[in-house]
């Protein structure tokens, strides 16, 4: 996958100290529909390492490594992944 960091957040301080080393391969905003059914803005940011979602203030609520994942699929307007492997 192209790098598309579509927030520019290879630049932000906060992202790059969780981060580390990782390079951005995609970011962009999300809307996760919690378990009550409550719409929720996030942040999704793939690394070249793992999968990371975060809040407004680009602190991590989940992070997944991408071999725990059974694939990610990239279309013009959606990110679909697939499972855990």
């Amino acid at each position: 996958m192209e790098s598309a960091d579509l927030l520019n957040l290879g630049s932000n301080a906060t992202v790059r100290k969780l981060l580390g080393k990782e390079d951005i391969m995609f970011s962009g905003k999300v809307v996760k529909i919690n378990s009550k059914g409550k719409k929720q803005e996030r942040v999704l940011v793939v690394s070249n390492q793992a999968m990371y979602n975060l809040d407004e203030k680009y602190k991590c609520k989940r992070k997944i490594e991408l071999d725990q994942l059974a694939g990610i699929t990239e279309r013009s307007f959606f990110l679909t992944f697939a499972g855990f492997s």
